[in-house]
């Protein structure tokens, strides 16, 4: 009988499977694949259970062996990530930030996923007298002249389209470089028909970002900086979150 511990609402939680995932999560940090003593090392496990969880991994397609007898991820946990997003498990906590980023800004938040290519809109909080949720807004927008499009090519250039965007153009090099080097972009553009500054800030997931949070406030104001480093702030939040909820769920 598989060992179980005490879950949320007094259900017990299957070790056997939450064992199962980690060795999952575990290969797939590795891209060019990693072999079974070394994958028993960073578990902390036998070889022999290391093994017989890799083994269980290749008879349910979810992981493969290579000709140099190393494990990776199979093709089965794309075609499941290809239906799943993390922004349904990280809403709630996507959400209080951001609501609380409005009262220090008193500017519009959103938050933008890379979807088909470009930028889009799918979580905006606005500054009214009853803070405004939107949801599903579908704003879309370019890759090299917004914010949030910005971030994704400072973070996940293998998830841009080949021949989209020139990586090799100087604009497109100091946006890169910029977010890298501050934690955020910043543009100047036209939103809505208004002139507008936006400043934008990546949002990790096991290492991975997964989406853009963003300020948008009219071009006229003169605290941009300070709503930069706020937005900034508020990203490193959500992200230390993130990944204290992830050590948490590595620790059974």
């Amino acid at each position: 009988m598989a060992e179980e511990k005490p879950g949320n609402g007094g259900t017990n939680l299957l070790s056997t499977g939450l064992k199962m995932l980690r060795v999952i999560d575990a290969v797939a940090d590795f891209k060019d694949g990693i072999g079974v003593s070394e994958l028993a090392k960073i578990l902390g496990w036998s070889r022999n259970v290391t093994h017989q969880y890799l083994v269980t991994g290749l008879a349910s397609d979810w992981l493969v062996q290579d000709e140099h007898q190393k494990y990776r991820v199979g093709f089965h946990a794309a075609v499941v990530a290809r239906n799943a997003s993390p922004h349904g498990r990280i809403r709630p906590l996507l959400l209080a930030e951001m609501a609380d980023l409005v009262h220090v800004v008193n500017a519009a938040v959103s938050y933008a996923v890379l979807d088909k290519g470009t930028p889009i809109i799918v979580d905006r909080v606005e500054p009214d007298r009853a803070i405004q949720v939107r949801s599903g807004v579908e704003s879309r927008f370019s890759l090299r002249t917004s914010a949030s499009g910005q971030v994704f090519l400072a973070y996940t250039p293998e998830l841009i389209q080949p021949g989209a965007v020139d990586f090799d153009d100087e604009d497109v090099r100091a946006a890169v470089r910029r977010v890298r080097e501050k934690g955020a972009s910043k543009v100047r553009s036209r939103w809505l028909g208004d002139e507008i500054t936006a400043v934008a800030a990546p949002v990790f997931v096991r290492g991975h970002c997964v989406g853009a949070l963003s300020v948008i406030m009219p071009a006229a104001r003169t605290d941009d900086e300070a709503v930069e480093t706020a937005l900034v702030a508020s990203a490193s939040s959500i992200n230390q979150q993130l990944l204290d909820q992830q050590q948490g769920m590595r620790e059974w």
